[in-house]
């Protein structure tokens, strides 16, 4: 089975459609559990009762009690989710306002789950989408992690459990990456986490989609080899009905009913998802997406003193403006730096700079072409017409906050 989920780099909003851990509820009897049971017929002969006849499944024997039985054959059956939300960055910088910097070990984590009835293990793919695909979700790709690992796990949380490594790095390429350990049937689950970097230079609201894909592998001996000589440890696949006996040597039957194998993503080696109905396969698609700082700014002005009084913005009145700046997300912005033109018809009233603690202040006399330090001189009315642009710079903006930074002009 399919789903997608979307995750945030830092991450997950809104509703997701056809994923989660919960698998088949219904209890399947185990394979090559052996059913067996026998009828007994009485009957009378002259009125007299003859001695008990119990049923035998093979004629040959004769009058030797028999027992019919048979062995339950394997079931295949499997639904790959991807796990709720998760808490990853992805800021385009480390995190402490070094820009350029990978961002690193991000987790996406899928499940797998076998709700068929016997032991089974799974080869993994993992498939990248090419930019301005959307893998049947309804967001399009726009880059591709970095340094992708993928790991095996008995619980969904990467800090615990039992981790097992499958691949250093997957490169997204859509190759088999190797085989998790046996999953047991009845609702066995087994978690894969894929952890990988944010390139620098991403923004807000970027997307990088990925695929999970399970094939279904009966757990079996083999004689054979991966082609370097080295055992196949995993059983032979259950895909397209390549093995058709279970352990006890009895009928295996591909039971996923999907049908999506339309699906694909292009940029991956063999990318096609290959959910096609009873093939053995499942999949899943999760959505990182880069969740920034989300700054915002606005600018209102008011009047302070028109000297008459009142607040009527009048020639050689004292107008105020005040940007009030907002990061909406839990993620740190650093280094902010903002700058505003003096605008025609008015004066910067010296000394009315308004800023965070820490930030620097800096004046252009030559039209923005430099900046310095150097304080205005105040005119007679507290003006200086001379400065050009004010620069507040080097200050930070915690995640969920605000801050306001404002200043004072004379209108000519």
């Amino acid at each position: 089975m399919n789903s997608y989920r979307k995750y945030g780099i830092a991450l997950l909003a809104g509703a997701m459609l056809l994923a989660g851990w919960a698998g088949n509820a219904m209890a399947w009897t185990n394979a090559c559990e052996v059913i067996s049971n026998q009828a007994s017929l009485t009957y009378y002969v002259g009125g007299t009762l003859q001695p008990q006849v119990d049923s035998t499944d093979d004629p040959a024997e004769g009058d030797v009690d028999q027992l019919t039985e048979f062995a339950v054959g394997t079931r295949v059956d499997l639904t790959v989710g991807v796990n709720p939300p998760v808490n990853a960055t992805g800021l385009g910088n480390d995190g402490a306002g070094n820009a350029g910097a990978d961002v690193a070990n991000n987790v996406m984590t899928f499940s797998i789950t076998n709700t068929g009835n016997d032991e089974q293990r799974y080869s993994l793919r993992l498939l990248a989408a090419a930019v301005g695909e959307d893998g049947g979700t309804a967001y399009t790709d726009e880059f591709d992690m970095t340094t992708v690992r993928v790991y095996t796990d008995n619980d969904n949380d990467i800090e615990n459990g039992y981790l097992l490594q499958i691949s250093a790095d997957a490169l997204t390429d859509g190759s088999h990456l190797g085989y998790t350990p046996t999953v047991n049937g009845n609702n066995g689950v087994i978690y894969v986490h894929v952890v990988g970097n944010v390139p620098a230079g991403r923004v807000n609201g970027d997307n990088a989609l990925y695929a999970l894909q399970a094939v279904t592998h009966q757990v079996a001996p083999l004689t054979g080899d991966d082609g370097s000589g080295n055992p196949v440890a995993g059983g032979e696949s259950t895909e397209n009905a390549a093995v058709t006996t279970n352990g006890c040597g009895n009928v295996i039957v591909l039971a996923d009913n999907d049908g999506d194998a339309g699906n694909t993503f292009s940029k991956s080696s063999g990318g096609d998802l290959g959910d096609a109905a009873r093939n053995g396969d499942g999949y899943a698609v999760g959505v990182y997406i880069v969740n920034s700082a989300a700054i915002s700014m606005t600018k209102r002005y008011s009047v302070v003193d028109d000297y008459f009084g009142g607040t009527k913005a009048i020639p050689g009145a004292r107008v105020r403006y005040t940007m009030h700046i907002t990061n909406g997300t839990a993620t740190p912005a650093t280094s902010l730096e903002m700058v505003d033109q003096i605008p025609n018809f008015t004066d910067f009233f010296v000394g009315s700079i308004s800023a965070p603690g820490g930030a620097t202040i800096e004046y252009s006399y030559d039209n923005g072409v430099t900046y310095e330090a150097t304080a205005p001189t105040a005119g007679g009315n507290g003006a200086d017409p001379t400065v050009d642009f004010i620069k507040v710079s080097t200050f930070d903006l915690n995640g969920n906050s605000s801050v306001d930074v404002s200043f004072d002009v004379l209108i000519e």
